[in-house]
This record gives C-alpha cells, sequence and structure tokens, in this order.
C-alpha cells in the first residue's frame, strides 16, 4: 500500500509538471556517484560504491523549483542487476540551493515497500543555453528489497553533475 500511495505522488507530481502550459521547465540528464553508508555495506560481498545514469525535468515556480528525476545504477552492490529509482524533489534557491525528496525503488523487478527520503544541497552554473547542477544527497532508505539479508538499511551519500536544457517557451 505505501508503495502504491508513493507511486501515486511521484506520478502526480510528474504528470502536474508535464501539464503546466505556462512554465515549460528543463530537461537534463547526468551521473552520479553512490556510496552506501547504510548497514549492508558491511555484508560480505556487497559493494558499497555505484555508478548512475540521471534523468531530470524540473519546473521553475519562482519561490522554489519542483524536480522529477530517474536514477539507474546498471550494477548495484556488484549484483550485476539493475537497481531504479524514480524520484521527487522540491528545491529552494537559485545559485545555492537545497531541498528535500521522495521517492522508491526497484531491484531485479522487485518494488520497494517503503518511500525513500532524502536531503540534497547545490549549486547551479547557469550559461546561456544550459545549466550544470552539481549536487550532493543523503538519502535515507529503509527497504526489505533484499529479503535474505538481516540488515538492509541503504542509507548512502551521491555527488551529481548534470546538464540541463530548456524545452518549450
Amino acid at each position: 500500500m505505501k508503495r502504491l500511495v508513493c507511486l501515486a505522488v511521484l506520478s502526480l507530481v510528474l504528470l502536474g509538471m508535464l501539464a503546466s502550459t505556462a512554465h515549460a521547465g528543463r530537461i537534463g540528464g547526468g551521473v552520479e556517484y553512490m556510496k552506501t553508508l547504510g548497514a549492508i555495506k558491511d555484508e560480505e560481498e556487497f559493494d558499497p560504491d555505484a555508478l548512475a545514469f540521471l534523468g531530470s525535468y524540473q519546473m521553475d515556480l519562482t519561490m522554489f523549483k519542483l524536480e522529477a528525476d530517474v536514477e539507474w545504477v546498471l550494477d548495484f552492490g556488484g549484483s550485476g542487476k539493475s537497481l531504479i529509482l524514480p524520484q521527487a524533489y522540491v528545491l529552494f534557491g537559485d545559485f545555492i540551493y537545497g531541498g528535500a525528496g521522495i521517492g522508491t525503488a526497484t531491484f531485479d523487478g522487485e518494488w520497494a515497500e517503503d518511500p525513500f527520503y532524502a536531503l540534497r544541497a547545490g549549486v547551479v552554473l547557469e550559461m546561456e543555453s544550459m545549466d550544470i547542477d552539481l549536487y550532493a544527497l543523503y538519502r535515507f532508505h529503509d527497504t526489505d528489497i533484499f529479503e535474505d539479508l538481516e540488515e538492509d538499511d541503504l542509507d548512502s551519500i551521491t555527488f551529481a553533475a548534470q546538464i540541463r536544457f530548456p524545452i518549450g517557451g
């Protein structure tokens, strides 16, 4: 049930952003380095370092920005299996910014029952036709997605860089 609520919230945020005619927004992509800090990192065969690809849509609503992201970790934990993380953020600020987000995860076709929460801070370098967004985020993530592990804490810190381009008018 919690997964359904989380997916519904993420879907509504994304649909609301895409349906807006007043603010076309920006679309982008980039790369992330994720370091798992939670208890799972102590498992014998788990690799706590991961590289992820990121797709992003952001809409500026004057007082704050809404952002919808999807991360794709090709080989999570050295398992040879993908981890996909859809998420949404509310961000405050321009050049230097911060905010909070919520998301969920799917690993090898299995969805996490509980959402994760994230705190994010970064800087945006605005250029004439694009923005470069450099940020760090801390993700609070407890999940039962790995049934065979006693400890399932997946807290992580992520460092990312992405490029965004304006879309629409």
